[in-house]
């Protein structure tokens, strides 16, 4: 993941993982189709984007999600992007010093 406990990785805006939690409501995963079709294509084009920034610059390209959403996300990211790696905050080391590369998603939270 980088040098240490020292790593970049992409981040997501709390307000899209919101959003995807809600749609996995009481189960483990989001069934196919409870995604709202846009935000799911929003956020493929948004992986697509920041897993090809980070390996122009040599760094494994990791996405970082909330524990619940994981599993989702996961799902959707490596749709588009199969060398993704997707992990909770929870499966990293507690002693991690996180740098955001970049957050994906964004806009979702502003008002336009």
């Amino acid at each position: 993941l980088g040098d240490g406990n020292n790593y970049q990785v992409l981040g997501i805006q709390p307000e899209f993982e919101r959003l995807i939690e809600q749609s996995i409501g009481a189960g483990a995963i989001a069934p196919d189709g409870l995604i709202e079709p846009s935000l799911a294509r929003m956020f493929g084009e948004e992986v697509i984007r920041g897993v090809q920034e980070m390996e122009n610059q040599n760094l494994p390209p990791v996405i970082v999600s909330g524990t619940r959403t994981r599993t989702t996300i996961s799902r959707i990211a490596r749709r588009v992007c199969p060398q993704a790696v997707v992990l909770a905050l929870s499966e990293l080391p507690p002693t991690s010093n996180l740098a955001f590369f970049k957050v994906l998603c964004s806009q979702t939270g502003k008002n336009p």
